[in-house]
């Protein structure tokens, strides 16, 4: 619906988060849960992400196609070397990289919206004397 009513300018961002999710409160002792590589990972990804978008042009021969392929490959890349590994983060790069319209907004926003949802699940799992979240920060 928001791609139909936006003429395909903006996607579907909600993917990641419902990862997140699952890695918070289902994995939480997971060190690809904990918020260093949550936040880290987002920031990684993004950044790759955005540098490609602008770097390879739309109207090239592959296009999104190409530019998603390399943003997903550089960014589970650089995430492993850098060990700061979090799978949503790559479904980050893939989404933001095949979209018609990315800014700093949008950029802004997946980070506050992680910090968030750490923040949330960092209250609610603490609840439980079964449960620790996080492990480390």
């Amino acid at each position: 619906l928001v791609e139909h009513l936006t003429n395909d300018n903006y996607g579907i961002i909600l993917g990641p988060f419902g990862a997140l999710m699952t890695l918070q409160y289902g994995l939480t002792q997971a060190p690809a849960a904990q918020p260093r590589n949550a936040i880290y990972g987002q920031f990684v990804s993004m950044s790759i992400a955005l540098l490609l978008h602008n770097a390879l042009p739309s109207k090239s021969p592959f296009g999104p196609n190409l530019r998603a392929v390399v943003a997903t490959s550089a960014a589970v890349a650089s995430m492993a070397k850098l060990g700061i590994t979090h799978p949503p983060a790559a479904s980050s790069a893939w989404i933001l990289s095949s979209m018609k319209v990315v800014n700093w907004q949008l950029f802004a926003m997946m980070l506050f919206g992680n910090a968030v949802a750490i923040c949330l699940s960092t209250f609610i799992n603490n609840f439980s004397e079964r449960r620790q979240y996080p492990i480390y920060w």
